[in-house]
């Protein structure tokens, strides 16, 4: 009948049956490909960590390779955006789940921990099954695995058992093992994968069909504020009950119901404990507030699946009306699954208006005291601190005009023994002796004026002074002398009380090699640690066979022995001190000026 036809109508029927033909045959392929499979990736930065995981959907048509040990897959003729993302499958086996219905909205589940794992999950909200794969389980290495199932973390379902059941890909003859369909509705099960020499685990899932994931609470705890040994109190269950702080307790949800929080207390925390948690579940929390007029909201928490949930203060600071909504993270907002949130009503009540007028009338008296206490103590103190500012100014004042007196009295009792030296060398008609004498005189003078104005002076200045003072004395009495200095001691930047051992080495002249055929004095200058140490000694016969001459008292010495006192009080300890042996041998002076070296710079 078909050669019967006009040409066109021949050539529209054909047409019409070649393309039912390509059709059914589309159909019968996508019937045979129909169902997605669910892998885990675990996403790698630097090293061999890695940062984070997620999941992804593949096709089985799209099934290629898989390496077990690099946990690498490949795929081949995988259309834009349907290639996974660059990462590793998080099992050796390369497990795979897929569902009946082939929607994986909300299935991918809580990541699942027990003891040291942690397992991936999935949740299937109807009675229909799973059919789970391992993507690198092949006829070649089948006897190397092996896999079990275990039922609501109790019953073993299937011991291990070797993998016997295989599925070929036509468009890339790529085999893997499949491990069957899987339904326990209201149930879990835990899908374990193995090396069977090794024992070590190859990869596990689990996959749950939760029959009430309705949450209920199984405890209410407040906490608040409260002075006493540990700084906080709180309100059980029980106490909010009895204290009428909540009307009852629903006995579905468990629930408070009315629950109504005093306003005088200062909230530490909100805990409520949890039951009927799936394992599976991510859960989200929401606070709604209704405060002061102002309708807002709070994300308590975006995923979590813990047995409690702690409310912090600053969540429910001010009173008002509150209304926690705990849910599946995935679900939360689906009016389909509205039945499946739990919702925990509260209100925090205003602060008493009396409490409030009498917790400031309690602190107005303790706040005026304190204020007036620190004003008079902030008085006392200034007046106290003002005394001793003037006393100390005073005091200090009073030691330099008493150094500067003793420097003053020091410098002409100086003068006038070298006046009266000349003027024995005048009367002996030593006029060449006496006007060197004067010379050196009118040079050391001039030193002495410049410096008498500073209480510290260079040593390097002080040695100098001895130095014109010996040479000069030399004219009028034979004797000799040294002036050492140690190594290390920076004579230009370390300074000491001026004239210091002039009246010393005076008294050495004087008292001690005076009118002797070979007098020698000797002045050195070293250093034990920090302390500088002087010594002024001579071959005289000693103080006690010292006799004054030419009218001398010995002022020189009373005079600087009143500036070592004074010194000594103005720095506040004992620095100075001075030691004087004498013996038929002679006189041997030490100074020691302790802990000096320390405000000076030495040349170590």
């Amino acid at each position: 009948m078909l050669f019967v036809l006009p040409p066109t109508c021949r050539a529209a029927f054909c047409g019409l049956i070649f393309m039912l033909a390509s059709k059914i045959s589309q159909a019968q392929d996508a019937a045979s490909y129909a169902h997605d499979y669910r892998f885990t990736v675990l996403y790698y930065g630097e090293g061999d960590r890695p940062d984070w995981e997620n999941s992804f959907n593949t096709a089985e048509k799209y099934f290629n390779y898989y390496e077990p040990v690099k946990r690498e897959f490949h795929a081949v003729g995988v259309p834009i955006g349907e290639y996974p993302p660059t990462g590793r499958l998080n099992t050796a086996t390369g497990l795979g789940v897929s569902l009946e219905k082939g929607d994986f909205a909300g299935a991918f589940g809580f990541p699942v921990r027990a003891l040291s794992k942690t397992y991936t999950s999935y949740n299937v909200f109807d009675a229909s099954g799973v059919s789970v794969i391992a993507l690198g389980i092949h006829p070649g290495n089948a006897n190397e695995y092996e896999y079990r199932l275990v039922l609501n973390d109790s019953v073993v379902a299937k011991d291990w058992s070797p993998f016997t059941k295989f599925k070929k890909v036509p468009a890339t003859g790529y085999e893997y093992a499949d491990m069957g369909r899987l339904c326990w509705p209201g149930q879990y099960v835990l899908i374990e994968t193995r090396n069977r020499q090794s024992r070590l685990d190859a990869g596990s899932v689990v996959v749950n069909w939760p029959a009430k994931p309705v949450l209920a609470v199984s405890g209410t705890r407040v906490f608040f504020q409260e002075d006493n040994e540990r700084g906080m109190n709180g309100y059980l269950e029980a106490t909010l009950l009895h204290q009428k702080n909540a009307t009852h307790k629903d006995p579905n949800t468990g629930v408070l119901q009315g629950l109504r929080l005093p306003g005088d207390k200062v909230y530490v925390s909100m805990i409520f404990d949890l039951k009927n948690v799936s394992p599976t579940f991510p859960y989200r929390a929401v606070l709604y507030r209704e405060r002061r007029g102002v309708t807002d909201s709070v994300e308590i928490d975006l995923y979590f699946n813990d047995t409690y949930l702690r409310l912090k203060p600053e969540f429910f600071d001010q009173p008002g009306n509150y209304r926690l909504v705990v849910g599946n993270t995935y679900f939360f907002f689906n009016p389909a699954y509205r039945h499946w949130l739990l919702t925990i009503p509260f209100e925090v009540l205003p602060t008493p208006a009396f409490a409030r007028k009498w917790s400031l009338l309690q602190l107005l008296p303790y706040i005026v005291g304190g204020l007036l206490l620190l004003a008079l103590a902030i008085f006392l103190y200034y007046r106290r601190n003002a005394r001793r500012i003037r006393r100390l100014e005073h005091a200090q004042q009073l030691r330099q005009w008493q150094l500067r007196s003793l420097q003053h009295q020091l410098n002409p009792h100086f003068l006038f023994n070298a006046l009266g030296a000349i003027q024995n060398l005048i009367g002996r008609n030593d006029v060449q002796s006496a006007g060197r004498y004067l010379d050196r005189f009118s040079s050391l003078t001039r030193t002495v004026l410049e410096t008498s104005g500073h209480e510290l002076i260079p040593l390097e200045d002080e040695l100098s002074m001895l130095q014109a003072y010996l040479e000069m004395e030399q004219l009028r009495t034979p004797f000799s002398f040294t002036i050492e200095l140690a190594d290390g001691i920076d004579a230009t930047n370390t300074e000491i009380p001026g004239m210091l051992l002039q009246p010393y080495v005076e008294n050495a002249v004087k008292h001690g090699v005076s009118g002797r055929d070979e007098g020698v004095i000797t002045v050195q200058v070293s250093r034990q640690s920090d302390t500088l140490l002087f010594t002024v000694s001579d071959n005289g016969s000693g103080m006690q066979d010292a006799r004054p001459r030419n009218g001398s008292t010995g002022m020189g010495l009373s005079i600087v022995n009143r500036r070592i006192d004074l010194l000594n009080e103005g720095y506040g300890a004992a620095l100075i001190h001075t030691d004087i042996r004498s013996s038929e041998k002679g006189t041997h002076v030490t100074v020691q000026l302790k802990h000096w070296l320390d405000k000076n710079t030495i040349n170590a």
